[in-house]
C-alpha cells in the first residue's frame, strides 16, 4: 500500500502536506514588477496587461514558469502551490499545439467550414485591461457558436480556483488552438519541503474528464500518461496525497542527476521544441518510455519545453485604419506568497511582430516556394531566428517590387559559406542581387563605443558584397567563397531591419545610394 503523506492542514478546496524531509528555506527571493518582466520576456511593449502595475513575480525566469516554480521549490527547499488552472492550462496548451500541428487532419472534428471564418466583435473603448478582457470573452462566445458542441467547455477554465484573469487566459489558449480556422477581427466604433494543492475534488475530476475527452483527437499516446497523474491529484485533494507521487514530480530520487526533468511534470507536455525552429512540433520523447524504465539520460532539458504562452493574431479596425495586434496569454511568471511559489497566469496585448506580418504578405507571392519541412535534417546549425521563421513560411523565392531590383532569397539548402579575407569572420550567404552580389549574415561582437564601455553585445550583421569562389573545403566538402573588407558594406543589424529597409526603399538597393552610411565597420568589430 502506498504511503500517504503527512497532512499539515485541510480546508474546503485546499490541502497542504509534507513531501521531503528537508529544511524549509525562509529567505525571500528577489522580485520584479510583473509587467516589466513580461515585456522583457516578449521583447515588445505591452498595450494592455492583466495584472496591476504593482504586482510582482520573482526575478529568476526559465522557459516555462510552472517548471521554474517546481525547479526552485525542489532545488531550494521551498513550498509549492498548485491549482487546477495551472495544470489544465498546461494540458490545454499541449492540446492547442496538437491541433495546430494537425489542423487540416482534425478540421472536421472541430468546425464545419473550409478556409478561415472571420469572427467579428465590436468595442467602444479599449482604455482598460477590462475592456480587452470583454473583447476576448466575445471572441470566446463566437468560437463557441462556430465549433462542435462541448469543445468550448472542454478548453476554458471554470474551476473553483478560476479567476477572471485566468478564464481570459484560457480563452486565449482556445483562440490559439483554432487560429487556422478563424480570423479574429475587432472593430472599434468610436526538493520540495511541502506542497499546497487548491481546488475541490470536483475540479480535479473535471480535469480527468477533459483528459479523457481529448484522447479522441489522436492523443491517446499522451493521455494514457496523464490519467494516472489525474488520479493521484484526485486522491490528493480527497485527503490521500501519496508521498511517492509527490516526491517524483520533478526528479525521482532513484534517477537524480543533471539539469533535466525526469519526473511526471515532463508528462504534461506532449510536444517539445524543435532544435532549429524552437517551435513545439516534436513529440516529447519521454512519453515513449515507460515511467518505470526511465533513466537520467532520458530526461528532458527545461530549455526544450514550450514557453507556456499562447498567442493569437487579431486585427483592430478603427475609422483611422487597421492595426495588427496579438493577444498573449498563459504563464507570466512565478509568484511568491507566504513563502510558497506559485506559477502565475495572465494575459497581455501587444503590437504584432512587423517582420512576421511581412512574411505573411510575401508568402502570398506565387514565386515563393513551399515552406521547408523541418522534420527532415537541415545543414544549418546556427542562424537568425527570423530566417527560421522565413523558411517556415516559404523556402526561398524572389521579391520584385521594381523589375530592375530583384531580391533572390535562396532555399535553405543553397546557402553558401563565406570567409572575410584577413579576418577570422565567417558569413553565410542567403540572398542574391544584381551585379553578381550576395547578401550574407554573421554573428558579430559589436565594438566598444568608448574605453568606459565594458559591455559587449553580439548581433546578427547583414552585409553585401561580390564574393569570389576559392574552391572546395577538403575537410567539410563545402564550397568556399571569400569577401574582402574593401568590397563589403554592413547594410543592416539583423534580418528584420534588412526587410524594413527594403520595404522603405520600395525595393531599391538602398545601400547603393551615395549617401548611404553603413551602420558599423567590420574592421572595428571582433
Amino acid at each position: 500500500m502506498e504511503t500517504v503523506a503527512s497532512i499539515l492542514h485541510t480546508s474546503e478546496g485546499e490541502i497542504s502536506f509534507l513531501v521531503d524531509d528537508v529544511q524549509v528555506c525562509q529567505d525571500i527571493l528577489p522580485v520584479n514588477k510583473a509587467w516589466r518582466k513580461f515585456e522583457e520576456r516578449l521583447g515588445f511593449s505591452l498595450l494592455a496587461f492583466s495584472h496591476n502595475n504593482s504586482f510582482e513575480v520573482i526575478q529568476e525566469s526559465g522557459n516555462h514558469p510552472l517548471v521554474t516554480a517546481v525547479h526552485i521549490a525542489h532545488s531550494e527547499h521551498r513550498p509549492l502551490l498548485l491549482t487546477p488552472d495551472a495544470i489544465w492550462l498546461t494540458i490545454a496548451q499541449g492540446f492547442a499545439q496538437h491541433i495546430n500541428n494537425h489542423a487540416e487532419k482534425l478540421r472536421s472534428r472541430f468546425v464545419g467550414h473550409s478556409g478561415k471564418l472571420e469572427l467579428k466583435v465590436e468595442a467602444q473603448k479599449l482604455a482598460q485591461p477590462s475592456d480587452w478582457a470583454e473583447v476576448i470573452d466575445k471572441w470566446s462566445e463566437r468560437i463557441r457558436d462556430n465549433v462542435k458542441p462541448d469543445i468550448h467547455s472542454l478548453m476554458v477554465c471554470n474551476f473553483s480556483t478560476t479567476t477572471s484573469i485566468i478564464q481570459t487566459a484560457s480563452q486565449v489558449v482556445m483562440m490559439e488552438a483554432f487560429q487556422q480556422y478563424f480570423d479574429y477581427m475587432l472593430y472599434a466604433i468610436c526538493g520540495i519541503p511541502g506542497i499546497t494543492v487548491r481546488g475541490t475534488e470536483a475540479d480535479w475530476r473535471s480535469i480527468r474528464g477533459r483528459v479523457e475527452a481529448i484522447a479522441a483527437y489522436d492523443l491517446g499516446w499522451w493521455t494514457e500518461r496523464l490519467l494516472p497523474i489525474c488520479d493521484a491529484l484526485i486522491d490528493t485533494v480527497a485527503g490521500r496525497p501519496t508521498l511517492k507521487f509527490w516526491q517524483q514530480i520533478y526528479k525521482p530520487k532513484e534517477i537524480y542527476g543533471g539539469e533535466v526533468i525526469t519526473g511526471w511534470l515532463a508528462d504534461l507536455f506532449p510536444y517539445v521544441n524543435h532544435s532549429v525552429t524552437h517551435a513545439p512540433t516534436q513529440k516529447n520523447p519521454i512519453l515513449d518510455i515507460p515511467r518505470a524504465e526511465l533513466t537520467v539520460e532520458d530526461g528532458i532539458s527545461p530549455t526544450r519545453l514550450p514557453t507556456g504562452l499562447s498567442q493569437a493574431s487579431i486585427a483592430l479596425v478603427t475609422p483611422k485604419g487597421k492595426a495588427d495586434l496579438e493577444v498573449v496569454a498563459g504563464f507570466i511568471g512565478v509568484r511568491q506568497q507566504d513563502g510558497y511559489l506559485q506559477p502565475e497566469i495572465g494575459w497581455a496585448v501587444r503590437k504584432q511582430d512587423r517582420f512576421l506580418k511581412m512574411l505573411t504578405i510575401l508568402e502570398q507571392n506565387p514565386s515563393m516556394r513551399s515552406p521547408i519541412n523541418w522534420s527532415k535534417p537541415q545543414g544549418q546549425s546556427e542562424m537568425p531566428k527570423e530566417l527560421i521563421q522565413l523558411h517556415s513560411h516559404f523556402d526561398g523565392g524572389t521579391i520584385v517590387v521594381q523589375s530592375e531590383y530583384p531580391w533572390h532569397i535562396r532555399a535553405l539548402e543553397d546557402y553558401t559559406y563565406h570567409e572575410l579575407k584577413g579576418t577570422d569572420k565567417q558569413f553565410t550567404g542567403f540572398m542574391d542581387i544584381e551585379g553578381d552580389r550576395c547578401i550574407a549574415y554573421s554573428y558579430i561582437c559589436r565594438p566598444r563605443r568608448s574605453q568606459e564601455d565594458r559591455n559587449r553585445s553580439w548581433e546578427w550583421w547583414v552585409i553585401v558584397g561580390k564574393p569570389v569562389w576559392e574552391g572546395t573545403d577538403p575537410i567539410f566538402g563545402r564550397e568556399v567563397w571569400t569577401f574582402t573588407t574593401e568590397d563589403v558594406k554592413v547594410i543592416a543589424n539583423g534580418i528584420p531591419q534588412l526587410f524594413e529597409r527594403i520595404a522603405k526603399a520600395k525595393g531599391q538597393y538602398y545601400f547603393d545610394d551615395p549617401d548611404f552610411q553603413p551602420d558599423d565597420s567590420l574592421s572595428a568589430s571582433r
